[in-house]
């Protein structure tokens, strides 16, 4: 998440520091609320209203006990499960996955981050899918 505030700001910035990840957040839900409305027919708008992830979510929850023991999490079980869907579903390639998250609105929202995090890379969606293959 964007973590400070531009310099163009300045003269507001002791208000805006007290607001300003809270600033981002509604920011972010309006941009979604608004784009999840517009694309009510998109079928990955669809289907986050039919699947049920959570059966996925609850067998992978050892994942982050198994990958890096006392580390804090940054991707959690449920925005990874959500990529790897995505993976599938757009045939793509980790290159062009972690490309589709960083830049696809869409892609984005779906996987749970908001529109200021920061989103999985290749390296952490392999790792993910490579536990997955390996346990299951």
């Amino acid at each position: 998440m964007m973590t400070t505030i531009p310099e163009t700001l300045s003269k507001i910035s002791p208000i805006l520091c007290l607001y300003w990840h809270v600033l981002l957040s509604a920011i972010s839900e309006a941009l979604f609320d608004r784009l999840v409305s517009r694309t009510h027919r998109h079928p990955l708008v669809q289907l986050q209203a039919l699947l049920d992830f959570q059966p996925i979510e609850d067998a992978c929850q050892a994942y982050h006990l198994h990958n890096g023991l006392g580390s804090p999490v940054i991707h959690s079980v449920p925005r990874l499960v959500r990529i790897l869907f995505l993976k599938y579903y757009g045939d793509y390639s980790l290159r062009q996955l972690e490309a589709s998250l960083e830049y696809n609105l869409l892609y984005r929202w779906f996987a749970g981050y908001d529109l200021f995090d920061k989103t999985a890379d290749r390296t952490t969606i392999n790792t993910f899918e490579s536990y997955i293959q390996e346990n299951y």
